[in-house]
């Protein structure tokens, strides 16, 4: 209900709590309402921007054990792919017991061949995303794609780091694709104060 509303602060109080055991003795509860659950869990959480809360409920979904996949599985993994490139810049492997069916029709997703092509470029990644923009929009998935692509700049600067000793401003700029040095200086500003990254900008902008 929360998530159908979009009252997605809403469902914290019971998103937060961990769930240990379902005694079925004392409720209807299915095996279709657990996948249901985490489902719409992942997605609030994700709205919210706890995007590790959000993997580890789009994980539960994903890797529930069944004779046969559900549609709202691939679902999640699709969306839990999307939620990994922001939190670490790729996609890990599928959890464990992940159905081999979920796998390969994965593979065969532009999901899958967008997360491969992650990190690149904002205009490099847009161009991707277009190409297959109807169906994204269509699986709700257009506005999360969105923030993966925004988020890039941050995962090519994290790699730039492990590269070079120093670089430039205008040299990230253009290595990263954007625009300016004042955002390229922000967007690194940022990063140090968010302990993602160790580094200092001297007056002439050189990064170190």
């Amino acid at each position: 209900m929360c998530v159908t509303t979009r009252h997605y602060t809403a469902a914290l109080p019971i998103l937060t709590v961990p769930i240990l055991i379902v005694d079925t003795n004392l409720s209807n509860l299915h095996y279709n309402d657990n996948l249901l659950y985490h489902y719409a869990g992942g997605i609030a959480l994700g709205v919210l921007k706890r995007w590790r809360e959000a993997e580890e409920f789009f994980k539960i979904v994903v890797s529930t054990p069944a004779q046969a996949t559900a549609a709202i599985q691939f679902e999640a993994l699709k969306k839990l792919t999307l939620v990994q490139l922001i939190l670490y810049g790729k996609a890990l492997p599928p959890p464990k017991y992940t159905n081999s069916v979920l796998i390969k029709l994965m593979k065969n997703s532009p999901y899958f061949n967008f997360s491969k092509l992650y990190p690149r470029t904002i205009s490099k990644l847009t161009a991707s995303a277009t190409k297959d923009e109807e169906l994204y929009r269509t699986e709700k998935n257009w506005g999360l794609l969105q923030q993966t692509i925004a988020r890039a700049p941050q995962w090519l600067i994290k790699k730039l780091t492990l590269t070079y000793l120093t670089l430039g401003l205008g040299d990230i700029a253009s290595l990263i694709g954007v625009a300016t040095e004042h955002e390229v200086r922000a967007l690194i500003l940022d990063m140090i104060e968010s302990d993602e990254i160790t580094a200092s900008i001297s007056v002439d902008g050189t990064v170190t």
